[in-house]
């Protein structure tokens, strides 16, 4: 594969990748991969094990050297820059605090290579503890520390320097899940307070879901889709971002009948996707999310209502996971299960319990339409 030629990027463009492929030895870890990042966005960079999103990262970082590709910073090339002069600070995932020095000398250390001169250490120091609210425990060593502050510390020694653009790669995975919940609060606070631009790799969706701006979405090396968490979430590309964000009802073998209108065995479901009448007369996926599936309290008749049964149930605090299979007449069809939640003070009300029969109703502005 040949690169295009380097090209005049958009001034308001603050990073661009283009068409960057990396192997190592016959495993392709990035396959033409583009993006654009713009000045004060946070983008986190998701998918599964073994995508490509941490080599994606390493290569802007200048850790990684592309095969094929450019890379650009504010309009100029440093595809081939060293790390140190590409005004980026890195937070890893391990930290990687030096044990033997303080949380104040771990936060300087990065300062002694930077534009600040030495009279400026301290105060530089102090500030960027402060502003990650561990102002007093600059004395303390990293072994003294817990693992949120071990992570605080290392944000602060990235940040000391002024960096142009910041790094983070799954800052938040080695903490528990309720220092993770706080910290990607505090972390997101503090972008958008120091309006960096900012990019975040990550395999945990919630985190993705609530820190980034955008969200570029890998698989197998290549970018499937880049849009905000909400375009992600509600408008997926196909059935792998569908099935990676969040939980989704897949129900294939439907046939699309017109342009509003599906069937599968006697049922039949109503769509307001105007992706339908490109598939008319052909099987499709349909899909829907468990939050979006309405079940009733009684029997009812009416378009969109199907009836199901309950196989199990699952208690989530406030809300109910309730496995329905639905209820089919045909030759040779298959009885797909379906997830749906229900707010746990129905469950009583409603009086379901395993093997009870109940009513769902699939809005039409919430199916999906795969092929």
């Amino acid at each position: 594969m040949s690169a295009e030629p380097a090209k005049v990027i958009n001034g308001d463009t603050f990073l661009e990748v283009q068409n960057v492929t990396k192997t190592f030895g016959r495993f392709v870890a990035l396959e033409d991969v583009s993006i654009e990042v713009f000045p004060g966005e946070l983008v986190c960079i998701l998918g599964p094990s073994g995508c490509g999103k941490t080599t994606l990262l390493r290569v802007i970082a200048g850790l990684e050297e592309q095969n094929v590709g450019n890379v650009f910073l504010k309009g100029t090339d440093i595809s081939r820059m060293p790390t140190s002069q590409r005004e980026c600070g890195i937070v890893f995932q391990s930290y990687a605090l030096f044990p033997n020095l303080t949380a104040t000398q771990n936060v300087a250390y990065g300062l002694k290579s930077s534009k600040f001169e030495k009279e400026r250490w301290r105060a530089r120091t102090q500030e960027m503890l402060d502003l990650v609210g561990l102002g007093d425990i600059g004395k303390k060593y990293p072994a003294q520390l817990s693992g949120g502050q071990q992570q605080r510390v290392a944000l602060a020694r990235a940040l000391a320097p002024s960096p142009a653009m910041l790094l983070l790669d799954e800052p938040l995975s080695a903490l528990d899940a309720q220092v993770r919940v706080y910290l990607r609060s505090e972390i997101r606070d503090l972008q958008q307070r120091l309006e960096i631009t900012t990019i975040m790799v990550t395999h945990d969706q919630e985190e993705a879901l609530t820190m980034a701006d955008r969200i570029i979405l890998m698989d197998a090396g290549r970018i499937i889709q880049c849009d905000s968490p909400q375009s992600i979430y509600h408008t997926p590309n196909d059935t792998f971002v569908a099935g990676f964000i969040g939980v989704m009802n897949f129900l294939a073998g439907w046939t699309v009948r017109d342009e509003n209108t599906l069937a599968y065995g006697d049922l039949i479901l109503k769509t307001l996707n105007g992706k339908a009448k490109h598939f008319q007369g052909r099987q499709i996926t349909v899909s829907v999310r468990p939050e979006d599936i309405r079940v009733l309290d009684r029997a009812q008749q009416g378009e969109n209502i199907l009836t199901t049964q309950v196989e199990k149930i699952e208690f989530r605090g406030s809300s109910y996971r309730l496995y329905l299979r639905l209820k089919i007449d045909g030759p040779n069809l298959e009885t797909p299960v379906i997830e749906a939640d229900l707010a746990a003070e129905k469950i009583e009300r409603f009086k379901i319990r395993p093997e009870s029969i109940v009513p769902v109703y699939f809005p039409p502005e919430r199916l999906l339409i795969f092929d």
